[in-house]
């Protein structure tokens, strides 16, 4: 940093007791005019981000370089907003190389890993500095996902529109190689598509924003933002039989796949485990890439008993899920109506459920 820096902003220290906005959530009627406005993105005034389920962070870049990087609560000892900069050095470390001085983001401190939750970033947090350190060193390290901006190199932004906020935030970032801060994943149409994917791929869910609204401080303005996530909590149901697994393998990995088919003339088949350029293509072998459930002998999913309605669900099973339910055991556990899913998903309509995700097996009900 230049030691010769001058601050554009007298009053930058407003930054840090500044109260966090709060983020309107419509507790899942999301077919009420108003959501579906934004939902539908109509007149194109929205913009979509991920919403990543970990903790709601604040970066200060001050005049002279220090970074410090604030949680939502205040603390009970200090009576100031809670310092996590000690538990994250490798994002600190970041600011200071790259981000100008008199710069406040907000961002989600999180992993990389969609599927984790809030409880595993607190794992890290909640430790004092040495612990959470080491615990990141032994495992994954935390990110700081960036999806709004406060000020930037000495211009106050509190007084711009959301999209201004957000640009200025993706061109600071921009201007270096980011590994742990980085921004938020988001799309500027097709809402809906953009949930079913964070939702297939075990994500919370997204925010919907008004390219036009204000940040105002400890408010909760309605339809200026929109939370949109699992709607139907957790739902345990009946496992009433297994769905067998997709045949041919469709992906880009084709040179590289070590699962593959061969078919003789007589129609015969023979699975072999080796990738394309090891296959021995004589003997009258036709060669197919095959999925790894196919190949494995596994089970592709579950179906499920909801409200006497059969829904299919193969989102969230793991492979360890895909082999158990090929089982006599997992056979003998549905045939005796023993074998429960939890699953979750986006919402329940009369005939199903949309975009269903396993949670876990039980047969301990």
């Amino acid at each position: 940093m230049k030691e010769d820096f001058e601050p554009f902003m007298d009053n930058f220290e407003k930054f840090y007791k500044l109260e966090p906005m709060r983020y309107y959530d419509c507790s899942g009627n999301y077919e009420s005019p108003k959501a579906q406005t934004m939902i539908q993105n109509e007149g194109n005034h929205y913009l979509a981000t991920l919403k990543s389920d970990g903790e709601w962070g604040r970066l200060i870049v001050d005049t002279d370089g220090i970074i410090t990087i604030q949680s939502r609560s205040i603390s009970k000892v200090t009576g100031e907003y809670g310092d996590k900069t000690g538990q994250l050095p490798q994002i600190v470390l970041e600011a200071k190389q790259t981000l100008p001085p008199q710069t406040v983001l907000l961002g989600e401190i999180c992993f990389n890993n969609i599927t984790t939750t809030s409880r595993d970033v607190g794992s890290i947090l909640r430790c004092l500095p040495a612990k959470a350190i080491a615990r990141q060193d032994k495992g994954e390290h935390l990110y700081f996902k960036v999806f709004d901006c406060l000020a930037v190199g000495g211009i106050d932004l509190m007084d711009s529109p959301f999209i201004d906020r957000f640009e200025a935030a993706l061109d600071v970032i921009s201007k270096n190689d980011h590994t742990y801060i980085v921004p938020c994943k988001y799309v500027n149409d097709g809402f809906e598509d953009f949930l079913a994917t964070i939702l297939r791929e075990g994500g919370e869910g997204i925010v919907i924003h008004s390219k036009e609204y204000l940040y105002t401080p400890g408010k909760r303005p309605a339809w200026s933002t929109l939370k949109v996530k699992k709607s139907t909590g957790e739902l345990e149901v009946p496992v009433v039989g297994t769905t067998a697994p997709t045949h041919e393998y469709t992906g880009i990995e084709r040179e590289a796949w070590p699962y593959w088919e061969g078919t003789y003339d007589d129609g015969q088949t023979v699975l072999i485990d080796h990738t394309p350029g090891n296959i021995d293509m004589e003997h009258g072998l036709t060669w197919t890439p095959v999925t790894k459930p196919y190949y494995k002998g596994w089970k592709s999913g579950i179906v499920i008993n909801h409200n006497g309605n059969m829904v299919r669900v193969a989102s969230g099973l793991t492979d360890e899920d895909r082999a158990w339910l090929a089982t006599d055991e997992a056979a003998k556990a549905i045939a005796e109506g023993t074998l429960v899913a939890v699953v979750s998903g986006m919402e329940i309509t009369d005939d199903s459920i949309r975009h269903p995700r396993l949670i876990r097996l039980r047969t301990d009900i």
